[in-house]
């Protein structure tokens, strides 16, 4: 069943996130991963609002957290960090 990886940012520094995003799209297609969304302008409407919403689709938990607990991807997560303030959650798909 699909798993979902959704991540709600609130930049600090737009730059290191942006190195951190650059490094990620690349790897996603090995890990199975689809972008879904992407959006820089997302209207709250309930509860605080963040600048940037991203949504991934991945075929399992399994390989969610093969791409998440890499080595590749644990090496640009320092950007990550110092880019944005960032909560990230898996989510099992419906059905």
């Amino acid at each position: 069943m699909s798993v979902y990886a959704i991540a709600f940012l609130r930049y600090k520094d737009a730059a290191a996130y942006q190195r951190y995003s650059d490094a990620l799209a690349p790897m996603l297609p090995a890990y199975g991963a689809v972008l879904l969304v992407g959006d820089n302008h997302p209207s709250a409407l309930v509860g605080p609002t963040c600048d940037r919403v991203v949504l991934l689709r991945f075929e399992d938990k399994a390989a969610a957290l093969s791409l998440f607990e890499s080595p590749e991807y644990l090496r640009i997560a320092k950007d990550r960090d110092l880019g944005a303030y960032v909560e990230l959650q898996l989510v099992q798909g419906a059905g």
